[in-house]
């Protein structure tokens, strides 16, 4: 994945540092491409440390996005061009919806029953 356009991350979170050791920093001064976590409950922050770029976006789909229906929520690094996140919400909305958010504390809010 080295000079990949878009690497998408998707592992148990128990995995994700030891992923990390198998990726090089970008050699790109401006970040390389764009990483696309599916890894439940790891802030930016975290992301940004482990994979060694400011281009990372992440993102939490529910089950639903298996039969299509799915609603993706997700949250780009400040540094994230324009472009990478449009191609990611392209790829996001290939299985249903998606809504970007700013603030990583909507991806990790539980969900409640409705009654």
């Amino acid at each position: 994945v080295k000079d990949a356009e878009l690497t998408i991350i998707s592992v148990k979170p128990q995995n994700l540092e030891a992923l990390s050791t198998h990726f090089e920093p970008p050699s790109s001064p401006c970040g390389g491409g764009l990483f696309l976590s599916i890894v439940a409950g790891v802030p930016l922050a975290d992301l940004r440390r482990y994979f060694h770029s400011n281009h990372i976006i992440r993102s939490m789909p529910n089950t639903p996005a298996m039969v299509l229906e799915g609603i993706t929520v997700w949250i780009a690094t400040k540094e994230t061009p324009t472009e990478m996140k449009d191609k990611a919400k392209l790829l996001l909305n290939s299985f249903g919806d998606q809504i970007e958010v700013f603030e990583g504390h909507y991806i990790d809010m539980p969900v409640r029953a409705r009654q």
